[in-house]
């Protein structure tokens, strides 16, 4: 996949039935998916269970000058009991498919964050001898200023949740002990082609990381979008968002501007493609390009997601 003349590659952590729909969209409606069923079954809702298909994946841009990891994923071995059993002590073989890549953990360049959650930023590190340490040993991690400020100690400490403090002392902490940390809001750049911008409400100082290239823009939009189904009811916000109002306000205005620019949606946890292009539609708007085959999808988009 590419946007311009940059390469983009997903590397996937997990993939299959996740959430009871309600239970991630409260306001999951039976009557108004009805009309998405002939799409949205096998891969993005399984039949057998009743569940959201989902994916956790990476994604791994590689530009002129610099290589990129955005979100990591949940990480291995990782503590999340209680309220995230989705997450706890998992053990998958995540870093077999990064090296399937050809990029080494060395050389990553930027770690971007785009917010505090645990399965966006797991393998920020990995368990050696016993201790925590950076994954990605001579990357930036790019850190919003505001989640990191709700979920440290000294911020007011775990906030997102009750495993909030595991979260910050095995992913957070060994990366700021290691001064390897950059604490930004929107505005940030790398380069001349990727751009942090704040949108937040899924968490405070949830982050936006655009990418542009050669005309073309992809919006590496983390949880402002969790399912295809919210382009269709973007007033749909999940149960894990921090401000259900604004999470939707940002959701729409992602929306608008991926159907008035052309841009590629590029979310953390859509199964299928990953990602997908967005249009207007009678009711408002509609995901275009969520097959895995190039052939489902239109011209325009197939060149935008070559």
């Amino acid at each position: 996949m590419k946007i311009g003349s940059i390469k983009i590659t997903r590397i996937e952590e997990y993939r299959g039935p996740a959430f009871m729909p309600n239970d991630l969209l409260p306001d999951w409606s039976t009557d108004a998916v009805a009309p998405h069923l002939n799409w949205l079954e096998p891969r993005y809702l399984d039949r057998e269970t009743g569940r959201l298909v989902m994916s956790c994946h990476s994604w791994l841009v590689e530009t002129e000058h610099h290589k990129i990891l955005i979100d990591t994923c949940t990480g291995n071995h990782k503590q999340r009991p209680g309220g995230a059993p989705l997450f706890d002590m998992l053990n998958t073989p995540y870093m077999d498919r990064f090296a399937s890549t050809g990029v080494r953990p060395e050389e990553i360049d930027y770690v971007l964050c785009t917010h505090l959650h645990a399965d966006h930023v797991g393998w920020n590190t990995f368990l050696s001898n016993g201790r925590w340490v950076p994954t990605f040993p001579n990357a930036k991690y790019v850190i919003s200023k505001t989640d990191y400020q709700a979920l440290s100690p000294d911020g007011g400490g775990g906030s997102y949740a009750a495993w909030g403090s595991l979260l910050y002392e095995d992913s957070i902490l060994p990366v700021i002990e290691n001064r390897q940390e950059l604490l930004v809001d929107g505005g940030f750049q790398i380069g001349d082609n990727l751009f942090a911008e704040d949108s937040p409400g899924h968490s405070p100082g949830h982050l936006l990381f655009a990418l542009r290239d050669d005309g073309r823009e992809g919006l590496f939009v983390g949880d402002i979008v969790h399912h295809p189904i919210q382009v269709y009811y973007p007033e749909w916000s999940s149960a894990f968002c921090f401000d259900a109002d604004q999470a939707r306000k940002t959701r729409k205005g992602v929306l608008e501007r991926a159907c008035d620019r052309g841009c590629v949606l590029l979310p953390a946890h859509f199964a299928g493609r990953g990602a997908c292009c967005v249009s207007h539609s009678a009711k408002g708007f509609a995901c275009i390009g969520l097959g895995e085959s190039s052939s489902t999808i239109s011209e325009a988009i197939h060149n935008q997601l070559a």
